[in-house]
Protein backbone atom coordinates (compact mmCIF):
# COMPACT_ATOMS: atom_id res chain seq x y z
CA UNK A 1 0.00 0.00 0.00
CA UNK A 2 0.99 3.36 -0.71
CA UNK A 3 2.06 5.62 2.36
CA UNK A 4 -0.19 8.29 4.17
CA UNK A 5 1.13 11.35 1.56
CA UNK A 6 0.34 8.51 -1.59
CA UNK A 7 3.76 8.64 -2.15
CA UNK A 8 5.14 4.96 -3.77
CA UNK A 9 7.68 3.02 -2.06
CA UNK A 10 9.42 -0.10 -2.47
CA UNK A 11 7.42 -3.65 -2.55
CA UNK A 12 4.00 -1.27 -2.93
CA UNK A 13 2.14 -3.92 -4.66
CA UNK A 14 1.48 -3.22 -8.25
CA UNK A 15 -1.00 -4.72 -11.05
CA UNK A 16 -0.54 -4.34 -15.19
CA UNK A 17 -3.75 -4.55 -17.34
CA UNK A 18 -2.30 -7.73 -19.13
CA UNK A 19 -0.66 -9.68 -16.58
CA UNK A 20 -2.46 -12.61 -14.96
CA UNK A 21 -1.34 -11.93 -11.36
CA UNK A 22 0.23 -8.47 -9.50
CA UNK A 23 3.94 -8.22 -7.85
CA UNK A 24 5.63 -5.52 -5.99
CA UNK A 25 7.78 -2.94 -7.20
CA UNK A 26 11.52 -2.51 -5.98
CA UNK A 27 14.48 -0.61 -5.98
CA UNK A 28 18.20 -0.91 -6.49
CA UNK A 29 19.52 1.71 -4.59
CA UNK A 30 17.39 4.22 -2.51
CA UNK A 31 17.22 7.64 -3.58
CA UNK A 32 17.54 9.16 -0.18
CA UNK A 33 14.16 9.54 0.98
CA UNK A 34 12.84 6.36 3.56
CA UNK A 35 9.04 6.14 4.65
CA UNK A 36 9.03 5.12 8.17
CA UNK A 37 5.77 3.18 8.91
CA UNK A 38 4.89 3.07 12.65
CA UNK A 39 3.31 0.97 14.79
CA UNK A 40 0.10 1.33 16.77
CA UNK A 41 2.59 2.39 19.69
CA UNK A 42 4.63 5.06 17.06
CA UNK A 43 7.53 2.71 17.21
CA UNK A 44 9.21 2.71 13.42
CA UNK A 45 7.79 -1.21 12.36
CA UNK A 46 9.13 -0.65 8.81
CA UNK A 47 11.15 1.34 6.41
CA UNK A 48 11.09 1.80 2.65
CA UNK A 49 12.75 3.76 0.14
CA UNK A 50 10.30 6.17 -1.92
CA UNK A 51 10.53 5.52 -5.85
CA UNK A 52 10.79 8.22 -8.56
CA UNK A 53 9.48 8.28 -12.50
CA UNK A 54 13.00 6.76 -13.59
CA UNK A 55 12.15 3.22 -11.04
CA UNK A 56 10.67 2.02 -14.59
CA UNK A 57 13.33 -1.06 -15.29
CA UNK A 58 11.61 -4.29 -16.14
CA UNK A 59 13.30 -7.04 -14.13
CA UNK A 60 14.70 -4.83 -11.85
CA UNK A 61 11.73 -2.24 -10.52
CA UNK A 62 9.01 -3.55 -12.38
CA UNK A 63 8.86 -7.55 -12.00
CA UNK A 64 7.05 -10.30 -13.81
CA UNK A 65 3.32 -10.59 -13.75
CA UNK A 66 2.75 -14.26 -14.59
CA UNK A 67 2.16 -14.08 -17.97
CA UNK A 68 0.91 -11.76 -20.61
CA UNK A 69 -1.83 -11.67 -22.58
CA UNK A 70 -1.27 -8.46 -24.67
CA UNK A 71 -2.86 -9.22 -28.24
CA UNK A 72 0.27 -7.03 -29.35
CA UNK A 73 2.37 -9.59 -27.77
CA UNK A 74 3.59 -11.72 -30.66
CA UNK A 75 6.67 -12.84 -29.76
CA UNK A 76 8.28 -16.12 -31.62
CA UNK A 77 10.14 -18.09 -29.85
CA UNK A 78 9.23 -16.50 -26.40
CA UNK A 79 9.34 -18.13 -23.24
CA UNK A 80 5.47 -19.35 -22.71
CA UNK A 81 3.79 -20.60 -19.42
CA UNK A 82 1.56 -23.28 -20.76
CA UNK A 83 -0.98 -24.93 -18.67
CA UNK A 84 -2.17 -27.49 -20.79
CA UNK A 85 0.15 -29.72 -21.89
CA UNK A 86 3.33 -30.81 -24.34
CA UNK A 87 1.54 -31.54 -26.89
CA UNK A 88 0.08 -28.08 -27.14
CA UNK A 89 3.63 -26.65 -26.23
CA UNK A 90 4.86 -28.57 -28.80
CA UNK A 91 1.98 -26.53 -31.51
CA UNK A 92 2.28 -23.50 -29.85
CA UNK A 93 6.20 -23.81 -30.59
CA UNK A 94 5.69 -24.20 -33.99
CA UNK A 95 3.13 -21.82 -35.03
CA UNK A 96 4.06 -19.07 -32.48
CA UNK A 97 0.73 -17.92 -31.78
CA UNK A 98 -0.40 -19.10 -28.32
CA UNK A 99 -1.74 -17.15 -25.35
CA UNK A 100 0.14 -17.34 -22.29
CA UNK A 101 3.51 -15.47 -23.20
CA UNK A 102 5.77 -15.57 -19.93
CA UNK A 103 5.46 -11.61 -18.68
CA UNK A 104 8.90 -9.77 -19.72
CA UNK A 105 8.22 -5.95 -18.66
CA UNK A 106 9.43 -3.62 -20.83
CA UNK A 107 8.48 0.07 -20.48
CA UNK A 108 10.79 2.19 -22.33
CA UNK A 109 9.45 5.79 -21.07
CA UNK A 110 9.07 6.77 -16.95
CA UNK A 111 6.10 7.18 -14.85
CA UNK A 112 3.19 9.46 -15.82
CA UNK A 113 1.23 10.91 -13.70
CA UNK A 114 3.93 11.97 -11.50
CA UNK A 115 5.01 15.31 -8.40
CA UNK A 116 6.79 17.57 -10.63
CA UNK A 117 7.70 19.33 -7.67
CA UNK A 118 8.95 16.68 -5.33
CA UNK A 119 12.17 15.47 -6.77
CA UNK A 120 14.00 12.47 -5.41
CA UNK A 121 17.53 11.99 -6.97
CA UNK A 122 16.59 14.45 -9.53
CA UNK A 123 13.16 12.70 -10.75
CA UNK A 124 10.02 13.14 -9.57
CA UNK A 125 8.20 11.05 -7.07
CA UNK A 126 5.46 8.51 -7.96
CA UNK A 127 2.34 7.99 -6.08
CA UNK A 128 -0.45 5.90 -6.07
CA UNK A 129 -1.86 8.05 -8.86
CA UNK A 130 1.23 7.06 -11.61
CA UNK A 131 1.38 4.86 -14.08
CA UNK A 132 3.57 3.21 -16.94
CA UNK A 133 3.16 1.61 -20.10
CA UNK A 134 4.73 -1.72 -21.04
CA UNK A 135 6.27 -2.02 -24.35
CA UNK A 136 2.89 -4.25 -25.14
CA UNK A 137 0.50 -2.38 -24.26
CA UNK A 138 -0.15 -3.53 -20.47
CA UNK A 139 -0.69 -0.62 -17.96
CA UNK A 140 1.69 -0.79 -14.66
CA UNK A 141 -0.19 1.27 -12.02
CA UNK A 142 -0.61 0.46 -7.81
CA UNK A 143 -3.19 -2.12 -6.81
CA UNK A 144 -5.33 -0.41 -4.42
CA UNK A 145 -6.12 -3.04 -1.48
CA UNK A 146 -9.42 -3.65 -0.37
CA UNK A 147 -9.80 -3.60 3.42
CA UNK A 148 -10.12 -7.68 3.28
CA UNK A 149 -7.07 -7.97 1.35
CA UNK A 150 -5.13 -6.06 3.43
CA UNK A 151 -6.27 -7.70 6.55
CA UNK A 152 -7.69 -4.75 8.07
CA UNK A 153 -10.87 -6.46 9.18
CA UNK A 154 -9.39 -9.19 10.14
Amino acid sequence: MANSKGYVTRLVTVECSYGTTFNYLNVETDHGVIWYGLDEEGNVSEERPLMNANDHKGDVNILCFGRCKSPSNKVFGGDRDFHIGSLMDALGSAIGACEGYKCTPYCSRSWAQVVNNVLLDGAPAITSDSNVTCYYGGEIKVKIQTEEESGENQ
